[in-house]
């Protein structure tokens, strides 16, 4: 089962419920808006197993690096136009990330 963290919603207790209904039975996994290290930190608070970094991974692929070396100022939470190839997307998927409006921050 996963989750939809949502910390621009602080008083969202979705995952709370979830977690109290479910969190014995099966691993539940917080997803959703994590781009920082205090966004897991605060996932994980909830009392989820794991946490998924799927747009902050695909944008930053070396986003433990930069977690552990202190350099969490440089983790990108927009997506430029011009760095499909920097990040080896496929064009398929490129097409989709850049054409679905919401799904990713795209920026000229």
């Amino acid at each position: 089962m996963y989750i939809a963290a949502r910390p621009e919603r602080p008083g969202d207790v979705t995952s709370l419920l979830i977690q109290e209904r479910a969190g014995e039975r099966v691993p539940v996994i917080g997803v959703g808006g994590l781009w920082t290290p205090e966004d897991v930190v605060q996932a994980l608070g909830t009392g989820v197993a794991l946490v998924g970094l799927g747009h902050a991974m695909l944008l930053n692929p070396d986003w433990v690096e930069k977690v552990r070396s202190g350099r969490e100022a440089e983790i990108k939470t927009t997506l430029s136009r011009a760095s499909q190839e920097e990040l080896r997307i496929p064009d398929r998927m490129w097409g989709m990330i850049t054409h679905v409006p919401g799904w990713f921050n795209v920026v000229d």
